[in-house]
């Protein structure tokens, strides 16, 4: 494997906790006593020495690092500090390292803000959601507006100069105005990063069962691709890039971490549920903390499963990945990964698309990558994709 392979990989650190389970959330977190809180940092910082003696995590050289959840900034600015020490130990870094941590409003104060800019990162990711405190209660969230509104100025204040805000469209009973103002809400807070992402109702969740008894209705359809066009039209108005489905950036504030998982690099992910991916090869953490606990104790990896990526899988899933971003498939690296012209391989899909193609999909020599309209119907262009013809 080619060594700049080693010198593009991102660690991803799964918090497994939440104050209280949002309503619509299906991301693996629990509600758990803070001293349960201790147990698990020691238990992360015993998974990180155990990847750093095994290959290729004992080579490999990390570019960013991302802490996750559930919702990080429940834990003391000293497990994160915890944590980042021992990743420092144990894992090779790049001296340009981007380190993301993920907070939530309710769960951060000015001084845990300078604390975290102290430790070294220099980004952060803040769960808004919504600026409306009905919409705000709708969503389980424990935070209003206000609060939402302190904790940028508070990081802000700390030193942060990367800050993303994460926003939520198509809510039950959410007209297009209201989604507007939030927008708006958002924009002038003056951050450099906006993701923002259509309301799914994901099985097991409050939402997904609200929606099936009737206590909720979901957005119509066409309501969605209004909210999401406006999103985009509103992000580029006011100086924001439009790189990936639904992440938008000031010039320079990309998420260099997410990225990677777009662009094929490895990721090694850690704590429970966390994936990792490295060349043909992927594997998943246990979704339990109570069984993450007991593996690390006993002194065993928390893998639950693992898969060899067969060459048509790596196929499909680099043309997902990179039709998600702005910058499409390169066309030059395609044929030269894979073996094929793209344009001969796929030209039966091609041509369905044909009366379609011009608003939905830019192709040229180089290039292929989809248009506003062909975002939003990415996975069913992405199904004409998935079979070679």
């Amino acid at each position: 494997m080619a060594e700049s392979f080693f010198m593009n990989a991102a660690l991803y650190i799964h918090i497994p906790f939440c104050h209280r389970k949002c309503f619509y959330c299906d991301f693996y977190s629990e509600v758990a006593p803070e001293p349960q809180y201790g147990d698990f940092v020691a238990a992360l910082c015993a998974e990180m020495k155990m990847y750093a003696s095994i290959m290729p995590w004992q080579e490999i050289t990390f570019e960013t690092i991302y802490i996750g959840g559930g919702t990080p900034s429940v834990l003391s600015d000293k497990q994160i500090a915890t944590i980042l020490n021992s990743a420092h130990t144990n894992f090779h870094f790049t001296e340009n390292l981007d380190i993301t941590i993920e907070v939530n409003p309710e769960s951060i104060k000015f001084e845990k803000l300078k604390s975290y800019k102290a430790l070294g990162i220099n980004r952060i990711s803040i769960g808004v959601q919504s600026f409306h405190d009905d919409e705000l209660k709708l969503l389980g969230r424990l935070h209003d507006a206000t609060a939402a509104r302190q904790a940028v100025h508070e990081a802000r204040r700390a030193g942060f100069d990367d800050m993303s805000v994460d926003m939520i469209f198509g809510l039950p009973g959410q007209s297009l105005d209201v989604w507007r103002e939030n927008l708006m809400s958002a924009i002038e807070l003056d951050v450099q990063h906006l993701s923002m992402y259509g309301l799914t109702y994901e099985h097991g969740t409050k939402f997904d069962d609200w929606r099936r008894t009737g206590k909720i209705r979901a957005a119509t359809d066409e309501l969605e691709r209004e909210m999401y066009l406006l999103a985009i039209e509103t992000a580029e108005t006011y100086g924001f890039e439009h790189y990936e489905i639904s992440n938008f950036a000031r010039p320079g504030f990309e998420s260099r971490h997410n990225q990677k998982y777009w662009d094929g690099s490895p990721y090694l992910g850690l704590g429970p549920s966390a994936h990792s991916y490295w060349g043909v090869n992927r594997q998943w953490n246990v979704r339990s903390l109570n069984r993450y606990l007991k593996l690390i104790d006993q002194g065993k990896m928390p893998i639950d499963g693992a898969e060899q990526l067969d060459n048509s899988t790596q196929e499909t899933e680099y043309i997902m990945l990179r039709l998600r971003t702005g910058r499409g498939i390169d066309l030059i690296d395609y044929q030269q990964r894979f073996g094929y012209e793209f344009g001969t391989r796929y030209a039966a899909a091609l041509r369905r698309l044909e009366s379609q193609l011009p608003a939905l999909i830019k192709m040229n020599a180089n290039l292929i990558r989809l248009t506003r309209d062909g975002f939003l119907l990415y996975d069913d262009i992405c199904g004409e994709f998935s079979v070679s013809d």
